[in-house]
This record gives C-alpha cells, structure tokens and sequence, in this order.
C-alpha cells in the first residue's frame, strides 16, 4: 500500500543501530585508546609498581623458601633416631625398682613385721633394761624388792612394749609409703617413656604432614600476591574508567531506545492510516449498496 503513505518503516529517518558493530567499536575504542592510556597511567604510579615488583621478588625468592623448608623437614626426620634412642637408653639406665625395693620389703617383712605381729614383745636384752631401769628407780626411792618396785617393773616393760610396736608400726607404714612411691615414680617414668616414643613414632608423619602443608601455603601466598599485583593496577583503572564507560553504555542504551520508540511511533501511525482507508473504503462501498 504504498500509494497510501505506508512505507517499510524507513521514512522516519530513523538509523538502525548493530549491536556487533557498536561492540567492534569499542573494542577497537579499548585496543587503540583506553589499553595504551592504562599502561602510560600505570607506568606513573609507584605504589602499584611496588607492589608488582614485590610479588616478582616473592616469586623468584619461593625456589630458596621452598629449599629451607626441605631442609628443615629432613633435618627433624634424621634426628628422630636418636631421640628415639636417648629415651630408651635413658629409661634402661634409671635404677631398677627391685634394687630400690628389695632392702625395704626385707626390713618391713622380715624385721617389722615381727615386731607388730608380737605386739611389739620385748627381746631378752630389751626386757633386762627394762628391769634394770625400773629396779634403779625403785631403789633410789626407798622401794627395793617391794610390791611397788614388781609393778613399777611391769609398767616399765609394758612401757617399752607399747614404745617398741609404736615405733615399729610407724616405720612399716613408711616403708610401705616409700615402696608405693617407687612403684608410682617406675609407672610414671614407664609411661613418660612410652609417651615419648609414641610422639616420636607419629613425628614423621606429623612433619610430613606440616611440610606439605609449608608448601602449599607457600605456593598459595605468592599465587596470590601475583594475582594481587596483577588484579590491584587493572582495580584502581576500573574505578578510573567506569564513569567514562558508563557514559558510552548510558549513551548507547539511549539511542537504542530513541530508536525503539521511534519504530514503535511509525507502526502505530501505519496502523492509524491503515484503519482511517478501509474505513473510508467500507463507506463508498455501502453509498453502492
């Protein structure tokens, strides 16, 4: 229907707009213009400059760390022999519990023990100091060969008596404490030991365990400082250049919707004229009717 005015949505004057060609743009925009003002921008700043030559000095330095860390890993791995042997040696050298306990289990079962099982019985000798001692207090008292002098005897025996099993008694539970010390310090020290050498047992994978993880760390830490280095200048120029290309962007997504609109305003003008002749044409043709 072009006598009509109707045309293919080009009278308008308006410009298509090609999404590819608009990127090519500005590609071309980037590769001619922005990259080239990055690196003149980035070549005048020191602190970014630092930064880069220092995670380059890190890189280069990682072969020596990566070195002190293998020497360190086999260093603790050599001398887990002789540790392991210190210990036992130290352990095989300490006096024997039955050395230190025999001497006291002869006193308290030999020689205490008789003592307390007697209720502390006085020997013949024991028994005539006994006498002896009471017969000289009896006679300086006036007393000699009297009813009080036989029972000042008694009472001086049974003295020594109950002097002898107190003393026997207290002695047997010292000994028995200093045998329970013996047996606790030999327990301690056979536990001391079998800890030690457990520890020692597990160090290697313990030290392979914490060299790997050296390692790693290591790598992890300089990939990042090079990433850093490498992502903070292009950072810092995207905050530079965001605003210029936001404009580009704001500028295009304005044209393109100029566009849009316009070919929205024609067809709906086509579709207006469209509708006012068949109208017209429906009319004449009932006037025939």
């Amino acid at each position: 229907m072009s006598f009509l005015g109707l045309g293919g949505g080009g009278g308008d004057g308006a410009k298509t707009i090609s999404p590819s060609q608009e990127y090519s743009k500005m590609i071309n925009i980037f590769t001619k213009q922005a990259y080239p003002a990055y690196q003149k921008w980035l070549g005048g700043q020191p602190l970014l400059q630092s930064a880069i030559g220092l995670a380059n000095q890190n890189l280069a330095n990682l072969p020596g760390y990566q070195t002190g860390l293998t020497s360190g890993y086999q260093t603790a791995q050599q001398a887990i022999p002789g540790l392991t042997n210190m210990i036992r040696n130290a352990y095989g050298s300490a006096t024997p519990t039955s050395v230190l306990k025999n001497p006291l289990l002869g006193t308290y079962s030999g020689y205490l023990s008789n003592i307390v099982g007697n209720q502390g019985a006085l020997t013949g000798g024991l028994a005539r100091a006994a006498t002896q001692e009471a017969l000289q207090a009896s006679a300086g008292a006036g007393m000699a060969h009297t009813n009080q002098a036989i029972a000042l005897d008694l009472l001086n025996r049974e003295k020594y008596r109950d002097a002898r099993y107190q003393a026997a008694l207290q002695n047997m539970l010292g000994i028995g404490n200093q045998i329970t010390g013996i047996d606790t310090e030999a327990l301690q020290r056979a536990q001391g030991a079998a800890g030690s050498l457990y520890g020692l047992s597990q160090a290697p994978m313990q030290n392979a365990l914490s060299y790997a993880t050296g390692m790693q760390n290591l790598g992890q830490q300089t990939a990042q400082q090079l990433y850093g280095a490498e992502m903070g200048p292009i950072g810092a120029w995207q905050g530079l250049f965001n605003p210029v290309g936001q404009n580009v962007a704001d500028v295009l997504n304005y044209n393109l919707n100029a566009q849009n609109s316009a070919a929205n305003a024609n067809a709906n003008k086509n579709a207006a004229l469209l509708g006012s002749v068949i109208k017209a044409a429906g009319n004449v043709a009932g006037s025939y009717i």
